[in-house]
């Protein structure tokens, strides 16, 4: 273990110095105080790069969690607190017990809190950001040494941080989740649980032919879109490589996989095609979907095409200028949870020719029609038998030049508390919380990148 033999190295290099590593080490209460409070400015720093849109600060963040955390997976919070404890002795007595009192023997104690703090950021090479970042922390350490005389002080506070850091990391990465659910013979059904906007709250491992399976996020900014995303729906998430270097992040609500999200290609960006959120219809064949729906007038924006072992999408364009995709399941069915706080719950059409986009949706998918009055204006229900399978309704003249778009609903617990929260995270609330009689509350929001979509706190089930 590299803590551990840090410490063993601190005092052989303090015995080649003759400086004891823990001669300034005083176990008081005053110390341990000292070293808790010391650590509220660091964990400060770590919230300011887990929210900065810096990129340098972005990129290290982003592989930090794809790099450095995969290390720790597994480990559970006892082992966590070992691991922090070892580092901050083993880090402290190494660096602050005997190389920063060699050095101030030979200068001062200031010049020598620098020159031990940019050795210390050095020897964290993960990025030039991440070395700068050592090296600050390095300094503050020598500078409690100082300050206070006791070594016990920067121990505590390094052991602190590193605690902190580690279980934030912890959570961004839950161990031993595996976020797509995996198919298998015995699980290839949805348990019901309890109705929301007319359908039911499921947890499955595959989904019907016509069922909105799953969403995926395209955005310019992963690292950011993560980040708001996981603030306010408090997923957790697993990044999954993919070509370029590029990756697919899975998003997760108790170990089952809700939502995803990747970062857009740069011809997409050039074309000028903004950050959106793409539903997903479960069929029995991608090719056959898609030939089908330009047979209906639709358009095949991108024709079938395997995605690895996941399975074979393809995505259309109905006559009106709704785009979603057809999944064709193998080793990833879709979402693993619906229709529970967290996870989808809803997707509408927004159109301009609902009785158009109605025909082709109804062959398309074999989906019924039934029609709602709502105030101002006619709801339809797509129903997969008896099932709701989804929502359209006309583009309102008061919203403007919207363009066709389908648009996904998720579920949460409290919608004006996550609409705040969402605004509070950067992102801005387009229709703030209203009620939609015996359905519940609903609040239509935007991510910091431009991405709509809305979330959908159920009304209390009548008796």
């Amino acid at each position: 273990m590299v803590e551990a033999g840090l410490l063993v190295l601190a005092f052989a290099v303090g015995r080649l110095t003759g400086i004891p590593p823990l001669s300034h080490l005083r176990l008081d209460l005053s110390g341990l105080a000292a070293g808790l409070l010391a650590v509220f400015p660091l964990v400060g720093a770590l919230l300011w790069c887990l929210r900065s849109s810096w990129p340098p600060i972005v990129r290290l963040v982003e592989l930090v969690e794809a790099e450095v955390a995969p290390l720790f997976r597994g480990i559970g919070p006892g082992g966590l607190a070992l691991l922090a404890a070892l580092a901050g002795l083993g880090e402290e007595a190494l660096f602050r017990g005997v190389v920063q009192p060699w050095l101030a023997g030979l200068l001062s104690p200031w010049p020598a809190v620098a020159l031990t703090g940019l050795a210390f950021g050095m020897l964290h090479p993960v990025s030039l950001a991440y070395t700068v970042l050592a090296g600050l922390a390095g300094a503050y350490f020598g500078a409690l040494v100082v300050l206070t005389g006791n070594l016990l002080v920067p121990v505590v506070a390094h052991a602190g941080y590193d605690l902190v850091a580690l279980l934030v990391l912890a959570r961004l990465k839950p161990a031993g989740t595996a976020v797509v659910v995996q198919q298998t013979p015995s699980s290839t059904s949805a348990t019901p649980r309890h109705r929301l906007f007319g359908g039911s709250m499921t947890r499955t491992a595959a989904h019907a032919p016509g069922t909105f399976s799953w969403a995926d996020l395209g955005t310019p900014d992963p690292a950011a879109a993560k980040r708001f995303y996981t603030g306010v729906f408090g997923w957790g998430f697993e990044d999954r490589p993919i070509s370029g270097g590029e990756y697919y992040t899975i998003f997760e609500v108790g170990g089952k996989s809700v939502a995803a999200l990747y970062g857009q290609m740069a011809d997409q960006r050039a074309a000028g095609v903004p950050p959106h959120w793409l539903s997903y219809v479960s069929v029995e064949s991608a090719d056959r979907s898609a030939a089908r729906a330009g047979e209906l007038g639709g358009t095949v924006l991108a024709p079938a095409f395997d995605v690895m072992e996941a399975g074979r999408m393809a995505v259309i364009q109905d006559p009106t200028g709704g785009i979603l995709a057809v999944w064709e399941p193998r080793a990833h069915p879709g979402a693993g949870l619906l229709g529970e706080p967290g996870a989808l719950c809803w997707n509408e059409l927004c159109t301009r020719d609902p009785a158009r986009a109605g025909e082709f949706y109804g062959d398309l998918f074999n989906w019924g029609r039934e029609t709602m009055p709502m105030p101002g204006f006619e709801y339809t229900v797509f129903k997969r038998g008896e099932q709701p399978a989804g929502g359209c309704m006309a583009i309102q003249p008061e919203w403007g030049e919207m363009p066709p778009h389908w648009d996904v609903y998720f579920a949460v617990e409290d919608c004006d508390a996550c609409a705040s929260g969402a605004a509070g995270l950067g992102g801005t609330v387009i229709k703030a919380p209203a009620d939609i009689p015996g359905v519940g509350r609903f609040a239509v929001l935007r991510d910091p990148q431009g991405a709509i979509f809305s979330v959908l706190q159920a009304a209390a089930p009548t008796p």
